[in-house]
């Protein structure tokens, strides 16, 4: 773990997971397999006390199979097939996290592995003769100067030009889901606003939006005050009506929580529930219509 440590800090920029391994075995050969050593690495980057953190996940999405090409009928691989080749998966690539829940679900996966993303990025990773892949298996290290350490892809932090005074938590209230529903570019690039205060039998969704891939993405905000466990237990049951009501049988549905401060209790809360991420923004007041991100965009 050290050395992987080391390689990230020196680097200074995320390194996909096998890229990593191999270039801490040269550093300090183990006796631990590289599949195994990137599992270890992986699950240290899940935890919420290591330096390590996941910064980027692959899709994958299948080739077109050439004739006679014999099939496997246990594994990850076939597991992957039978999830990405059924009707209800979308035709483009598919997340990672997505692919593993779905062969979790249906029981098909070989072994209960408690990171089984991890080795289903492994394992169609090394057949690229059958499936196609976005992206990659990245780690990096924390800023711990930001705070408590938030699992999944990268947090980020919404910022307006700086300048004095500090937004209040007055304002917050009345006018932050206008400011956010703004500049949803910088909760996620792509991202586009679907309607505000979305009304649904369980409760009103602050924004409703859509990813690049076309996913509904649920983006709740937690107010000052506001406890852990009502913000989670509000957009995890607006995500479930969303995938239940809303969503189609090819479409992942995911959720944001936008938060001025992540504290340690909402940064764990998360840690188990797929496809729900953190986003963390600062506002103050400048110059009028001098709303701008800064370069220091990502946390």
């Amino acid at each position: 773990m050290e050395s992987a440590s080391q390689i990230l800090s020196d680097t200074g920029s995320p390194k996909d997971v096998s890229t990593l391994v191999d270039m801490a075995l040269k550093l300090r050969p183990l006796r631990m397999g590289r599949h195994l050593l990137g599992q270890e690495l992986y699950k240290a980057a899940k935890s919420a006390t290591s330096e390590l953190v996941v910064r980027e996940y692959p899709s994958f999405k299948l080739r077109k199979r050439k004739p006679h090409t014999p099939l496997p009928k246990r594994g990850y691989v076939a597991a992957a097939m039978k999830i990405l080749g059924s009707p209800g998966t979308p035709r483009g690539y598919v997340d990672v996290r997505e692919i593993a829940r779905q062969a979790r679900d249906l029981a098909i996966l070989p072994a209960a592995s408690p990171v089984p993303e991890y080795w289903m990025s492994v394992m169609l990773a090394g057949r690229s003769d059958t499936f196609s892949r976005s992206g990659h298996l990245a780690l990096g290290l924390f800023d711990r100067g930001h705070g408590p350490k938030v699992i999944g892809p990268e947090t980020r932090r919404l910022q307006l030009r700086p300048g004095p005074p500090a937004l209040t938590e007055g304002i917050y209230e009345r006018d932050i889901e206008s400011l956010v529903a703004e500049r949803l570019d910088l909760v996620e690039e792509g991202l586009r606003l679907v309607k505000r205060q979305y009304a649904t039998p369980v409760g009103r969704i602050d924004l409703l939006c859509e990813d690049t891939h076309g996913n509904p993405v649920v983006v709740e905000l937690k107010s000052f005050g506001g406890k852990t466990s009502e913000v989670v237990d509000q957009t995890t049951r607006y995500m479930g009506y969303i995938r239940t009501h809303v969503a189609t049988r090819r479409q992942v549905v995911r959720g944001i929580i936008v938060v001025g401060k992540v504290d340690r209790n909402l940064a764990y809360a998360i840690v188990p529930i797929p496809n729900l991420e953190l986003r963390t923004f600062q506002i103050t007041i400048g110059t009028p219509g001098s709303f701008e991100l800064p370069d220091d965009k990502y946390v």
